[in-house]
This record gives structure tokens, C-alpha cells and sequence, in this order.
């Protein structure tokens, strides 16, 4: 719940500091509704993001 929270987070203000905030509304509506981060694995986790 928690982890779930921060992940919501910070995809919310990455998307609006580089204006994407569709693609970030996007995220979190798809991360709430599955209660699970969209990238678990903390490895894989930059690779994704930049």
C-alpha cells in the first residue's frame, strides 16, 4: 500500500516536470486500479523511466 503510494508519487510529479501529464495521469490510473507498481522490480526500474 505504501510502496503502491510512493510509486503514484513519483510517476505523478516526473510526468509534470517533464510535461507529460497525460502519460503520468495514465500510470497511476493503471497503477491504483491493478494495487500493484507497474515496475516491481527495482533493477528494471531506471531502464524504463529514462
Amino acid at each position: 500500500m505504501l510502496q503502491n503510494r510512493l510509486y503514484n508519487f513519483f510517476y505523478f510529479n516526473f510526468g509534470i516536470i517533464n510535461k507529460n501529464y497525460n502519460f503520468s495521469m495514465l500510470i497511476c490510473y493503471f497503477n491504483r486500479r491493478n494495487k500493484k507498481p507497474i515496475f516491481p522490480l527495482k533493477k528494471s526500474f531506471p531502464k524504463y523511466v529514462f
